[in-house]
C-alpha cells in the first residue's frame, strides 16, 4: 500500500520532455489507458507535460494503481516515479 501512496503523490503526471524511452515498458500501457482521465490533450508522443503534471486525484489514483499492478519489479515502479518527478520539475512542479 505504501508504494501506491508514493505513486499517487509522485505521479500527478506521467509525461515530460524527458526521453520517453526511459519509461519502464510495463508503465507504457498505463499511461495510454489512463490518459483520458487526465483531462489533458495528449498522446504518448506529444504529451501535454504541464497539464499532466497538475492532474487531479482520479487520474493519479488510476495511473498509480495501474503501474503497481503492471510493474511487478519494484525498480521499475521506482524508475517511473523518478522519471515523473524529474519531468515535472522541468515545469516547476516539485514533488516531495
Amino acid at each position: 500500500m505504501q508504494i501506491k501512496t508514493v505513486l499517487i503523490a509522485a505521479m500527478a503526471a506521467c509525461a515530460t520532455a524527458q526521453d520517453i524511452s526511459k519509461i519502464p515498458a510495463c508503465a507504457i500501457d498505463c499511461i495510454i489507458k489512463t490518459n483520458p482521465l487526465s483531462g489533458c490533450n495528449s498522446v504518448l508522443e506529444t504529451l501535454d507535460f504541464p497539464c499532466l503534471c497538475l492532474t487531479g486525484e482520479e487520474y493519479n489514483n488510476a495511473i498509480a494503481t495501474c503501474i503497481v499492478g503492471a510493474c511487478t519489479n519494484l525498480n521499475d515502479v521506482l524508475a517511473m516515479v523518478q522519471w515523473k518527478t524529474d519531468a515535472c520539475a522541468l515545469y516547476g512542479v516539485v514533488w516531495p
